[in-house]
């Protein structure tokens, strides 16, 4: 992939020490040594707006150094897994909300059992009349074994509208054409555009990546099924175009 194409995203949070500086990535930390000056250049710009070429231009220019060094060191930072092509994002996404969850040290049996048998550090509320949403949160629990059944359209739809839906009473607030959503967002303005990865199939919607609007979600790219990515995808113009 060329400069030009491999638009660099920041995805680990660092921090310095004796040692250089110390970003935190899934189960393990990688120290970057000797760039302690060039980082906090380098990595504002790697937003996944700039490609590579105009990052080492633009870090070049700022920080006094040369752009073989800049190159190299974005190309140590790509090598580590610190920056990701932001096309690439979903990747991560999997990765980190795999289960089981990885945790940046394995803990001992031991300490687990101390741990669950210790005081509680939660908040005890003593049972009172509880409104619609403490019920909710009084049935919370986590699912860890899923029956692989393939949603349908009208389930993803769903879904969509619980992420990033539009309420009815949008109705009541005709300042805006956007209206109001299932979230907050300042301003009400909604800037983002939500996707929806299908990669196993249903009668009622194929595999592929699809694209929510208003009138429903379409089709806007296909996944590779053998390598569980999305094949030729660059949404990025079309999320733009939607903006």
């Amino acid at each position: 992939m060329s400069n030009k194409q491999f638009f660099p995203f920041v995805v680990a949070y660092g921090f310095s020490n004796a040692s250089g500086v110390t970003f935190l990535l899934p189960g393990r930390e990688v120290t970057i040594e000797g760039a302690n000056e060039i980082l906090p250049v380098i990595l504002p710009l790697c937003n996944g707006y700039r490609d590579i070429e105009e990052i080492v231009s633009v870090a070049a220019s700022k920080s006094g150094y040369e752009k073989e060094d800049v190159q190299q060191l974005i190309q140590t930072l790509i090598e580590r897994e610190i920056l990701i092509d932001v096309h690439h994002y979903y990747r991560l996404l999997h990765k980190v909300s795999a289960n089981p969850m990885p945790f940046w040290h394995d803990l001992p049996e031991e300490v687990v059992a101390e741990m669950v048998k210790g005081k509680s550090p939660l908040v005890y509320l003593s049972p009172t009349p509880q409104s619609s949403l403490g019920s909710l949160l009084e049935a919370r629990k986590s699912i860890r074994e899923f029956s692989g059944e393939a949603l349908s359209k009208g389930e993803i739809l769903k879904l969509g509208w619980v992420i990033y839906g539009k309420q009815k009473r949008s109705t009541s607030f005709p300042e805006s054409t956007i209206g109001l959503g299932t979230i907050p967002s300042a301003g009400a303005l909604y800037p983002l555009r939500l996707f929806a990865i299908v990669v196993k199939g249903h009668s009622s919607i194929e595999e592929g990546v699809y694209s929510f609007s208003l009138e429903g979600i379409s089709k806007v790219a296909p996944v590779d099924r053998q390598h569980w990515r999305i094949a030729s995808a660059d949404i990025r113009p079309r999320l733009i175009a939607q903006r």
